[in-house]
């Protein structure tokens, strides 16, 4: 899959999460465009339109953290590629498939900080439960999430990309991930 691609998987999933996912069931339209979730993440999670290498989304995320692990290409027998963590020690974390050679590809973002805009109008220590099922529908996937908290799982259609909401004691919004399979 292409950085290109990859990212417009994820800027559609972020446009078109609240219309994807309404309480009737799977959307007929789509909300916002792929510009539209592309200023979205700029302006709230950091992230570009454009491919993007891993030192420069290190300098996007302002990454505090940094994790790695080597896997192997599945395309190019021998050779190795990484699977990087970033976190910016906010509230923001982002996994990304970095090749040999060209752009990251985003697997995993996530976000926990309560002064991110989510969509949806979603927020983050303050939504409910019931607030997400009247913004995205109840026709969601029972998971746990982080350290067995209650959680809900909505996929796109061809299920490439998915959300995972999770709610602390409280039964407030605690974070969101969004991840995206790649080729």
């Amino acid at each position: 899959m292409s950085g290109l691609r990859n990212f417009l998987v994820c800027t559609s999933l972020l446009a078109s999460l609240q219309s994807t996912f309404p309480p009737q069931g799977l959307a007929q339209h789509t909300a916002g465009s792929p510009e539209d979730a592309a200023r979205f993440i700029d302006q709230n999670i950091g992230l570009t339109a454009q491919p993007i290498t891993l030192p420069q989304l290190r300098a996007r995320l302002r990454a505090q953290k940094e994790s790695s692990r080597e896997v192997p290409n599945l395309h190019v027998p021998g050779r190795t590629d990484r699977i990087v963590v970033l976190g910016d020690g906010k509230g923001i974390e982002v996994e990304a498939y970095v090749p040999a050679t060209g752009p990251a590809l985003i697997e995993r973002i996530t976000v926990t900080a309560a002064e991110r805009k989510l969509p949806a109008g979603l927020q983050i220590g303050r939504s409910s439960l019931d607030d997400m099922y009247a913004a995205l529908g109840e026709n969601a996937q029972n998971e746990k999430g982080p350290g067995g908290a209650f959680a809900k799982r909505y996929f796109n259609l061809e299920r490439t990309a998915s959300a995972l909401a999770w709610f602390d004691r409280g039964e407030r919004l605690a974070g969101v991930e969004w991840r995206f399979s790649g080729d």
